[in-house]
């Protein structure tokens, strides 16, 4: 009994040491917090309710939802190392990479100037108000400013859409398949557990 509570909280220990951010192609997943990222992309010059009609079971991004700010931002936590706080123009410096987090996500950039050549920007769940009346939707937008501002970057967080504009969404959904490391380790866990119980018969 003792040996498998020590193998299980090893497995346990090295599971959340290999946790990670990790490029399956039209998604990312994030080990940390367990989500899939939907690219950008994937949702480009669609609208709110062009994108909401298709979240049902048999819908286009069925089993997907509309990320909040607060998964964004622990993203960015989890990618960059550092902890984002959720406010506009977010200060990170050179080495937090965020232009490698803008291709994972999906770069948006369309007809802008050179300044935001590294640009994703998406719609979150939360609904933009103006007097109690929904007029939008909140989003983020992700710039790298690090060329032009002595190599630091900066995050140009919250801002919003008017209602019906076309644009891309933050889509995110709860990661269904361990990833490979995982299964190693739990593999490796079995196997010795295995072996402790052969050598007592």
């Amino acid at each position: 009994m003792k040996s498998l509570l020590v193998s299980l909280l090893l497995l346990g220990f090295i599971s959340s040491a290999n946790s990670a951010i990790i490029d399956n192609g039209y998604y990312t997943t994030d080990t940390n917090t367990g989500l899939d990222w939907l690219d950008l992309t994937e949702t480009a010059g669609k609208t709110y309710d062009d994108v909401a009609m298709e979240l049902g079971v048999d819908g286009l991004y069925a089993g997907y939802r509309y990320a909040t700010a607060i998964d964004v931002s622990a993203l960015i936590t989890n990618y960059t190392g550092t902890e984002d706080n959720g406010f506009w123009a977010v200060q990170f410096d050179a080495d937090a990479n965020i232009g490698g987090l803008i291709q994972l996500l999906g770069n948006t950039y369309v007809d802008r100037s050179p300044s935001y050549l590294n640009y994703a920007e998406g719609m979150l769940a939360t609904p933009f108000t103006l007097n109690g009346e929904v007029i939008g939707r909140d989003t983020v937008r992700i710039r790298d400013y690090e060329e032009e501002l002595d190599g630091i970057d900066y995050l140009d967080y919250y801002g919003f859409v008017y209602s019906g504009t076309p644009t891309s969404s933050f889509l995110v959904r709860n990661t269904s398949v361990p990833e490979s490391s995982s299964v190693y380790l739990l593999a490796f866990g079995l196997l010795g557990l295995f072996g402790t119980t052969r050598r007592k018969v």
